[in-house]
This record gives C-alpha cells, sequence and structure tokens, in this order.
C-alpha cells in the first residue's frame, strides 16, 4: 500500500514537473520579451508571464499528472485562480524584495521563488 502511493506520488510529480519546467520557461520568455523589448517594469513582467504559464500549467497538470482526479475541473480552476492570483502577487512582490533589498540577480531571485510556488503548488 505505502509502496502503490509512493509510486503515484513519483509519477505525478515526474509528470507535473515536467509541464511545470517547460510552463516556467515559457514564463521566463513572456517576462524578458516585456521586459526587453516593451519596457515594462520587471514585477508586472514577471506577474504576467507567470499568469499566463501557469493557466497553461494548469490544463497540463489538470489532464496530465492529476488524471483520474475526484475533483471537477471547475473547482480545480476555481482552487487555481485563487493560487495563481496569490503566486502572481508573492513571485512580484519577493522578487522585487530580493532584488532591491539585497541586489540579487532578477533572473536568480525568480528562480528561487518559482522552486518554493512550485513545490507549494505541487502539494496544494
Amino acid at each position: 500500500m505505502i509502496r502503490e502511493f509512493l509510486l503515484r506520488f513519483i509519477k505525478r510529480l515526474s509528470r507535473y514537473s515536467v509541464i511545470s519546467i517547460s510552463t516556467f520557461l515559457l514564463d521566463l520568455a513572456i517576462a524578458f520579451a516585456l521586459i526587453t523589448f516593451f519596457d515594462v517594469n520587471y514585477p508586472l513582467a514577471f506577474a504576467i508571464g507567470f499568469l499566463i504559464g501557469v493557466t497553461i500549467n494548469f490544463s497540463g497538470n489538470y489532464y496530465w499528472a492529476y488524471r483520474g482526479t475526484t475533483r471537477s475541473r471547475e473547482s480545480g480552476f476555481v482552487l487555481f485562480v485563487a493560487a495563481a492570483i496569490t503566486g502572481a502577487l508573492v513571485i512580484s512582490f519577493v522578487v522585487s524584495f530580493l532584488v532591491e533589498t539585497f541586489g540579487t540577480d532578477l533572473l536568480l531571485a525568480r528562480l528561487a521563488i518559482a522552486v518554493l510556488v512550485g513545490f507549494a503548488n505541487f502539494l496544494f
């Protein structure tokens, strides 16, 4: 029973990771384009990139990583929207805090927050 649980957990975590890393790279590409080509300030650019990436992430994970879940797509989406808005705010503020307070490299700050938010979302 524990073995089955662990195997299912590892399978979901692996699938979740493939989708999440892919959408995170998309998130970064969008933020980079907004900052570089459209002169959008980085907190807003990261929030926009995150919201687009996480929306694609929800669909991919719902249908692939969490296939067979008992939660309906509608209730999952409501929870997703709440988590996405919270995540966008956390990412924007914490990245700004790390960059402006400690002089942390912008990409390094965003990567550190992505790991924390991504793991929290997986457990959520």
